[in-house]
């Protein structure tokens, strides 16, 4: 019941679940025989609370009917002798804990569990992964200047970003090659297409990607919310 309560995500319901594992824990854990009482009881109102409250959450009442009917038929298997109550124990215990994990998981979209070097998951990102998924290994791509890191994920060529300008105290020629085509992409946003195919002409580019605000009539061959991918006609 209270893996329930905090699956809803409702703050209140998972202050009320953690109070009441806290009570019964007591209650199990008290000497005195009234005190252990007052502490059950208290624990039990507490629960019947969140069992009204929630009760109309789906999430929430596949928690406490999966549990149950788990119960029932391994309670079951254990009366033909199938299954012994030492691995029994393990075996709910381990099953409680894959559905608590994948309730939460699935109900709360704001719950993500991140794993040591997983990709980003942000819009600019998808761009990337799109682009090398399904474009040629050589294609050259015009992005906004004021973007960062295409290269990192697609591995493809652009014609340059605001970034690229780090590397200007290292070569006079390769700082004034940068600062031109920054000039070239100053106003990307207002380009028309006839200003794009002159750039692609000039850069052998194939692709372009912008803001989706901005409209070309050029094909669209990928769009996330903040990104459009346009092929260039060669």
């Amino acid at each position: 019941m209270s893996a329930g309560a905090i699956a809803t995500g409702d703050d209140l319901l998972t202050l009320l679940a953690i109070l009441t594992g806290v009570l019964l824990w007591l209650r199990t854990n008290t000497s005195g025989r009234v005190p252990g009482e007052i502490l059950g009881v208290v624990g039990l109102l507490v629960s019947g609370y969140i069992i009204v409250r929630a009760s109309g959450d789906l999430m929430f009442l596949a928690m406490i009917c999966t549990p149950i009917l788990l119960f029932l038929i391994l309670e079951n298997l254990r009366k033909v002798k199938a299954m012994e109550w030492g691995s029994l124990h393990q075996f709910v215990f381990l099953c409680l804990l894959l559905i608590v994990v994948v309730a939460a998981k699935i109900h709360q979209k704001g719950v993500g569990i991140k794993f040591p070097f997983s990709p980003p998951n942000n819009s600019w990102s998808q761009v990337q992964y799109w682009a090398a998924q399904n474009t040629p290994r050589g294609a050259v791509f015009i992005v906004p200047p004021n973007t960062k890191g295409f290269r990192n994920f697609s591995k493809r060529t652009i014609v340059g970003d605001n970034k690229d300008g780090g590397a200007n105290s290292y070569s006079e020629s390769y700082a004034k090659e940068w600062s031109r085509r920054m000039k070239q992409l100053q106003s990307y946003q207002n380009f028309t297409d006839a200003e794009f195919m002159e750039l692609a002409k000039e850069y052998k580019a194939s692709f372009l990607v912008v803001r989706c605000g901005q409209t070309l009539s050029f094909q669209k061959v990928y769009r996330n919310s903040d990104f459009c991918v346009y092929e260039i006609p060669g």
